[in-house]
């Protein structure tokens, strides 16, 4: 194996604890097994929006990274769940989203992410973070939709609403693709 080959043989998936994070990660670690790569789970504990000293009860910020931890671990766990014998790996990041998801991408051969987090706008089709990930990497980039029906379908990939504000911006590859199990 190359260097370069070396450099790319994982695959990254966002996870922030919602459904679609979850169907993401199942998803691709699926994917990384039938590749034949390492998948790294990625979770980001974005900061304070504001940087105001705050009081804050004995313990809060253990409970906040103990959160964290366990949003990724338990992402790990349906990977390897899932994909049984797959090299997982899980990185807790602090910064902001879409940024550390595009820093990852740059060494991996896919990134995936989930079509909506966390994020306050639940009737929106694609979240901020898949959009600003898959508008601005190089490399593909799959968005997994839980309940996505699309207008049609070519091998596992969806295409439709779903996808049409994604590939009218995107750089890079882009596939929309069902949650595994979905008819």
């Amino acid at each position: 194996m190359t260097a370069h080959e070396d450099r790319l043989a994982h695959l990254v998936v966002g996870v922030d604890g919602s459904p679609a994070s979850t169907a993401a990660a199942v998803w691709a670690a699926a994917d990384a097994a039938r590749r034949g790569c390492a998948l790294r789970i990625v979770h980001v504990c974005e900061p304070w929006v504001y940087d105001i000293p705050l009081d804050t009860p004995p313990g809060f910020r253990d409970s906040v990274s103990e959160h964290c931890r366990g949003v990724v671990e338990a992402a790990a766990d349906r990977a390897r769940e899932h994909a049984p014998g797959l090299e997982v790996q899980t990185m807790l990041e602090t910064g902001r989203v879409a940024e550390v998801l595009r820093r990852e991408a740059e060494d991996a051969e896919q990134v995936v992410v989930g079509s909506r987090g966390r994020g306050g706008f639940a009737g929106l089709v694609l979240g901020s973070v898949s959009l600003a990930v898959a508008g601005r990497v190089a490399g593909p980039v799959v968005v997994v939709r839980v309940g996505s029906r699309g207008l049609g379908a070519l091998g596992s990939a969806v295409l439709g609403s779903v996808s049409h504000g994604v590939l009218h911006h995107a750089r890079c590859p882009v596939a929309v693709v069902r949650a595994r199990g979905e008819a």
